[in-house]
């Protein structure tokens, strides 16, 4: 509520510094009475069922069983108006009565000049609610369930909303009519672009440059990628969206393995490595092979003879939602701490993990997992597509209409305390005044559903946070969230916000876009970092995005909803004068030389070497990440060392102690976090992290509140209690106290 009041105080503040028009004379009066006619009527014996079933239904199903009774027939006609004032040529009001839904303003301001159009509801009168044609087709609420509370006998018949337009004409006249100039149809969709066209038509920033990776035939309806440790591309691609591969739900997904053999940086040969999948949503490299995510499972699928086609193909976790394929288990990614992270799709499940043959329920939650013993937890927030973190550990997601959200409080920590109701897990990271509304290069298209919602967030997906310095510093940390209706990708900055950010649009980007095609097929569906510094985007490159469940059948009967299946690019996006990076081949590297590789600028680069390193399960590797998370020349490799070293079982007590005293707090934080096991055993080590509640960042206090609840010595409690005095007024510390005070209830009142 706060944040809509706000939108609305924002955007009057910004109009009453526009320019004002004068209006002069009294205005021109026109009004019209008319009726609306019910649909059919229901029958006694139907209202007399409803009285038994009781509620709102069965008391409005009396009243009308009371007018039957005493001879009266039921209402067949709505009585209502239509009102309009005219000031000049300058400014047109209409007024209808009744809780109005939006698609009668959009209708009107189509047919009459926007410009100098206004609209009113709930004006002369309140009815009910008065429906559209297209709310009447989709039922619901306002399509008629919300008739009872207005003691109505039934919903208004198809038809009503020709009437009003009608009547509005009529009252309205000709004055203000916008002249038909037989304007292409807002929802004619052109042709296809070829490769090279379609590179045309993006929009980016100034200093930077778009190139294409790769297109069709090499990849077809490409949603998400992951860069292997070999350097090939892996691709799941959901070829059977929306309908099946035939149409008839048959699935036909497939990942793709692509090879760039002379590493000029494009790819000339793919391979299908695994095939008739159901609508596959995520892929990520790990060990030989793939973690694939085709709901209702998560499998491994691996060559084991060289040919390049997955010849086993193992069960993981089975159980994820399945109902719909845009709300699907997806965005798995290796985490600092040597968890596998993913997106539960918003449905969520109880999910079977076939190693340890246990069940959780990740509903309202995402999840992290440990692919090769099963282990599986739930994991706060939750998210539809594309569950991502930072360079620190810090988890981000969102829906189709949120772009993005911090999730500062991990599961496993708000489960210790059940006592203490834990803080709500998702941080909207909206700041903007209207943090929803886009400004796409595209012509706008008219939707198959909810017209209000045109050039506003409705399909965000696929973030990516730029975890490299080769753009640019200014884009070091932001967060980049697909947008495939409007054909653009947003591009948030992050401000850190306590324990959590705050969100915001560039400066230069207040009414525009990062990345913008006026091409209406480009499907931008994820944004990555890649190795060589620059920022990837893929294109899933269709001509309907959307499910049919939420097209009109009429609507649906003209579409081809499969168009541009066998089509799809993925495109980078470069500094305009700056070489990219040359990324080395890391499954090649011997141990050591693979720990030495840690130390890089680039965070998808960092986080192959971790997995790989964890993978390998190699010893070797430890003097040398032993150096490098004390010495490394980037804080954020730093930190990445120390999450290599406790993947392999290496991390002591005087490493700690070294990282604890690091002049970045991100790399003291994760020393708190990693400390945790062995505060109990080393008093010193204990001593260290405790000190700390004096950190002059908050996100290090933070930690401490979090990490003190593995020890019950008595000093942890008594420094708990110091930082909730310290910090009570931050929420986030508060609940990390309280979820550390089940050993410390005494020391910290």
């Amino acid at each position: 509520a706060a944040d809509h009041g706000r939108a609305l105080a924002d955007e009057l503040k910004r109009m009453l510094k526009g320019d004002w028009i004068a209006l002069s004379g009294p205005p021109e009066a026109a009004f019209e009475r008319f009726t609306l006619p019910y649909d059919t009527l229901p029958t006694r014996e139907q209202l007399q069922a409803l009285v038994k079933a009781g509620g709102a239904p069965g008391y409005t199903a009396s009243v009308q069983l009371a007018k039957l009774d005493r001879g009266e027939p039921l209402q067949s006609q709505l009585n209502y108006s239509a009102q309009a004032w005219k000031f000049g040529d300058k400014l047109l009001m209409i007024f209808l009565p009744g809780e109005v839904v939006v698609d009668y303003v959009l209708r009107i301001k189509k047919e009459f000049d926007p410009a100098r159009t206004w609209v009113t509801a709930y004006a002369n009168d309140d009815p009910c609610y008065i429906p559209s044609e297209r709310i009447l087709r989709e039922g619901g609420y306002e399509g008629g369930g919300a008739m009872v509370y207005y003691n109505r006998p039934t919903r208004l018949k198809p038809g009503v909303e020709q009437i009003i337009l009608d009547a509005v004409h009529r009252v309205a006249g000709d004055r203000f009519k916008v002249a038909e100039t037989n304007p292409i149809p807002d929802d004619a969709m052109p042709p296809p672009l070829a490769p090279r066209d379609a590179l045309a038509t993006i929009r980016v920033k100034p200093g930077l440059r778009v190139e294409t990776v790769v297109t069709e035939p090499l990849v077809q309806s490409p949603v998400a990628i992951d860069f292997g440790a070999d350097g090939a591309l892996w691709v799941a691609e959901m070829r059977d969206y929306p309908t099946g591969i035939d149409g008839k739900w048959t699935p036909g997904g497939v990942i793709r393995k692509l090879v760039d053999r002379d590493r000029d940086g494009t790819y000339e040969s793919a391979t299908e490595f695994a095939k008739g999948l159901p609508f596959p949503t995520g892929v990520m490299a790990w060990r030989k092979g793939v973690l694939i995510c085709a709901a209702p499972d998560i499998l491994y699928a691996e060559d084991t003879d060289g040919d390049g086609v997955a010849d086993r193909t193992q069960l993981l976790f089975r159980g994820f939602a399945t109902e719909n394929y845009q709300a699907r288990v997806n965005g798995l990614s290796f985490g600092l701490d040597n968890w596998v992270y993913g997106a539960n799709g918003l449905i969520g499940g109880t999910i079977h993990g076939t190693a340890s043959g246990k069940d959780v329920n990740i509903g309202g939650r995402d999840f992290r997992i440990k692919p090769d013993t099963g282990a599986m937890e739930p994991a706060s927030g939750l998210s539809q597509q594309g569950r991502i973190h930072d360079d620190w550990g810090n988890q981000f997601g969102g829906n189709n209409s949120v772009l993005l959200q911090n999730y500062p409080f991990p599961d496993h920590y708000s489960r210790r305390n059940p006592r203490v109701a834990a803080p709500t897990p998702s941080v909207f990271l909206g700041s903007d005044p209207d943090p929803s509304l886009l400004y796409p290069a595209s012509r706008t298209m008219a939707r198959y559903n909810h017209p209000e919602s045109a050039n506003r967030v409705t399909s965000a997906c696929g973030p990516g946070i730029y975890r490299d310095v080769l753009l640019g510093a200014e884009y070091t940390g932001n967060v980049f969230t697909c947008e495939p209706v409007h054909n653009l990708v947003r591009r948030t900055v992050l401000d850190p916000d306590g324990a959590t950010f705050r969100g915001h649009r560039a400066v230069e980007e207040q009414s525009s876009e990062f990345f913008a095609s006026t091409d209406p097929w480009c499907r931008p569906v994820q944004a990555r970092t890649a190795p060589d510094g620059s920022l990837w985007v893929v294109d899933m490159y269709r001509a309907v995005i959307e499910h049919p469940r939420w097209i009109s059948p009429e609507k649906l009967a003209t579409l081809d909803v499969r168009a541009g299946a066998d089509m799809g690019r993925i495109y980078r996006v470069a500094p305009a004068k700056t070489a990219l990076r040359t990324v080395p081949v890391l499954s090649t590297l011997a141990t050591p030389e693979l720990a030495r590789a840690i130390d890089s600028p680039n965070g998808t680069l960092r986080e192959n070497v971790q997995r790989l390193l964890f993978e390998r399960g190699d010893r070797s590797a430890v003097p040398l990440l032993r150096e490098l998370a004390t010495g490394a020349k980037h804080p954020e490799a730093r930190a990445q060392a120390l999450g290599a070293l406790d993947g392999l079982g290496a991390i002591d007590a005087n490493l700690l102690m070294k990282a604890l005293a690091d002049r970045h707090p991100g790399v003291r934080r994760q020393a708190v976090r990693l400390s945790e096991p062995l505060l109990v055993n080393e008093p010193s080590l204990a001593t260290a992290v405790s000190a700390l509640a004096d950190d002059r960042e908050t996100t290090v206090r933070f930690q401490v509140a979090l990490s003190l609840g593995a020890t019950s010595d008595g000093q942890a409690g008594r420094v708990l209690g110091k930082i909730a005095a310290r910090d009570s007024g931050d929420p986030w510390i508060r609940a990390a106290v309280l979820s550390s005070a089940t050993k410390h209830a005494p020391a910290i009142l």
